[in-house]
């Protein structure tokens, strides 16, 4: 385990009745004991902390880990975890990046489809302008009919 900890810090705010380790383990001050995590609805390490005036604040350990060690999280900006390892909650296994390049890193990494390429993207682009279905888009350019769909209603890609 690290031997550095400093005071747990999220999305602005310092808990100073807590502590994070660079390996992702938060501790309570008051008692050295380190705080059990929890897993919520989609696979991240979460725990509960008091703030200043007894409120319970519930915080994802990725964040508590990113914004202590790396600094405040910019505006479009979001936390990814290098390895696609939800629960590995290292600050060496997190950066900031946005929302554009979590989605690409989570297609290689974690579903293991390619990553869709200018010519790909501008390949469906004209493909769908001239009337063919996404199965045959899909086709066409390698790809799931998903991701293309997802692409074409710019849930993914925007730009």
């Amino acid at each position: 385990m690290s031997k550095e900890k400093r005071t747990v810090i999220l999305k602005g705010r310092s808990y100073p009745k807590y502590e994070v380790s660079e390996d992702g383990k938060i501790f309570n001050c008051e008692t050295g004991r380190e705080l059990k995590m929890f897993d919520d609805d989609r696979g991240y390490d979460c725990v509960d902390i008091m703030d200043g005036s007894g409120n319970r604040v519930r915080g994802k350990v990725h964040l508590i880990v990113a914004h202590t060690y790396l600094g405040p999280q910019e505006e479009k900006m979001i936390v990814n975890h290098k390895n696609a390892n939800k629960k590995d909650n290292r600050v060496k296994n997190l950066e900031y990046i946005t929302q554009r390049a979590n989605v690409a890193h989570a297609q290689v990494k974690v579903k293991g489809l390619e990553y869709i390429s200018e010519s790909k993207r501008k390949k469906i682009r004209e493909l769908r302008d001239k009337g063919y279905t996404l199965p045959k888009i899909a086709e066409k350019v390698n790809l799931k009919v998903w991701v293309v769909r997802d692409f074409l209603q710019g849930k993914t890609y925007k730009e």
